[in-house]
């Protein structure tokens, strides 16, 4: 059971992470993974820079390229912070993200901890999420 839950969980989070790119920036993600340990949420986002970012790239604005895309990511990481909370029913207390312009890829590392008692993923039996 906790295995079903918690791949669920993280099938709907790809799924709406791939929505928010598209929703947000017109990009369509070409791959997301997405593993849930105890508490911690790792993400890693391929295909992330959109055309107007290879385009600043290949000529050369280096600076305007990482403005740009620090401004997204900021956009995209409280959307996805967001997500996780209201779909783990957690609270983020840590959020490392960071995208490589030249790999098209975005790497997260959400640390959380549950708002209740017990995690409806029952992610873990260990009795020291009282």
């Amino acid at each position: 059971m906790k295995q079903t839950n918690l791949a669920n969980a993280e099938e709907l989070i790809c799924e709406q992470i791939k929505q928010i790119y598209l929703q947000q920036l017109e990009q369509d993600l070409s791959q997301i993974s997405c593993r849930i340990f105890d508490q911690v949420l790792i993400l890693v986002l391929e295909g992330v820079i959109t055309p107007p970012e290879n385009l600043l790239n290949q000529n050369n604005n280096l600076r305007l390229v990482s403005q740009v895309r620090s401004v997204f990511d900021q956009m995209i990481q409280d959307q996805i912070q967001d997500l996780v909370e209201q779909t783990l029913n957690v609270t983020v207390i840590d959020f490392l993200f960071d995208t490589g312009i030249e790999s098209g890829r975005t790497g997260a590392i959400v640390i959380f901890e549950f708002q209740c008692h017990r995690s409806y993923l029952n992610i873990s039996d260990d009795s020291n999420y009282n």
